[in-house]
């Protein structure tokens, strides 16, 4: 987290360029809550609905009774990949969290 002045994030010294998909990298789950940090599962290989759907089991629940907030959180819903749209993924996130709540792709929620 940075702090700046009214107006100075749109300073084109602030911006910072990214780059989608090219070179190397490494794909993580995480998750962040008002009292802290969840777990950061690390993904070796590819990415499906299935692995998707087990990494949600372990670590979601799990990283809000770690926090203390049981299931008092809301779930921020994905961006529109494949593996997060998946039907059995989103029958899980509608029958285990309390709240979701949808954003749009490259959304910054």
């Amino acid at each position: 987290m940075e702090w700046r002045r009214k107006n100075e994030e749109l300073n084109p010294k602030n911006f910072i360029g990214t780059v989608k998909y090219g070179g190397g990298g490494v794909l993580v789950w995480g998750c962040m809550l008002a009292s802290g940090l969840g777990n950061l599962v690390f993904i070796d290989g590819i990415m499906n609905h299935a692995l998707y759907l087990s990494i949600l089991r372990d670590n979601s629940k799990l990283s809000a009774q770690n926090l203390g907030i049981g299931n008092n959180f809301v779930f921020l819903n994905h961006d529109n990949d494949p593996n997060h749209t998946a039907l059995n993924v989103c029958l899980c996130c509608l029958h285990n969290c309390p709240q979701n709540l949808k954003t749009p792709p490259q959304s910054p929620y």
